[in-house]
């Protein structure tokens, strides 16, 4: 029953919301072409429901040449490799398309795309994010297993707690914390909380 009527929010609301942020994925998707030439998404593999591998829609924030950009920065700057170890980001990353980029990622307009994702049935509005596979399997193979037992989500438990503020180990327990207690309540709450967190940008960067 959980399943079934979880399943029937994300679709509703998934299809809802995809009608109203269309003209905000425009707008930025034109702001993006217009500071960085290259494809206006950005789209990537994650782990999803069971480990199977879904592809991730995300507006491009980021300059094409991204991955030089970063081991260039790493080079530069030895400390910068601990922060990423620890968070997998940066605060100031190099990486990041000018302003409209980090207005973008500072409050997740970004992620709007994956409501596209929603919509297909590979993620949910509420669960563990899809992290990166690099950053998955620094995980113990237990923990692993029970993030693969329900689908990815939008948001999460650790987006309303402190965001890219933590480390990759802390929004872990955060996450196996969420499959542990889910219900169709905690969903709805994380779902009410998430736009205060969004808009009050508290931890995003």
């Amino acid at each position: 029953m959980f399943t079934l009527t979880k399943r029937s929010i994300d679709i509703v609301l998934s299809a809802l919301f995809i009608f109203l942020a269309f003209p905000i994925i425009l707008l930025f998707v034109v702001c993006i072409g217009v500071v960085s030439k290259g494809a206006p998404f950005y789209c990537q593999e994650r782990l999803g429901l069971n480990g199977t591998l879904f592809r991730m829609w995300k507006i491009r924030t980021m300059f094409s040449n991204s991955d030089e950009l970063l081991k260039k920065h790493f080079a530069e700057n030895p400390s910068a490799r601990e922060e990423w170890d620890n968070y997998f980001c940066l605060k100031s990353d190099p990486r990041i398309a000018g302003r409209i980029g980090r207005f973008a990622r500072k409050f997740s307009i970004d992620e709007l795309p994956q409501f596209y994702n929603v919509l297909k049935g590979e993620m949910s509005l509420v669960g563990p994010r899809p992290v990166p596979i690099e950053e998955h399997l620094l995980f113990p193979n237990d923990k692993r297993d029970i993030r693969n037992s329900v689908k990815p989500g939008v948001t999460g438990l650790w987006q309303i707690s402190g965001r890219s503020e933590m480390t990759i180990y802390e929004k872990l327990e955060l996450d196996l914390r969420y499959i542990k207690e889910k219900s169709l309540l905690s969903d709805i709450k994380i779902l009410l909380l998430t736009p205060v967190n969004v808009i009050s940008s508290k931890g995003a960067f």
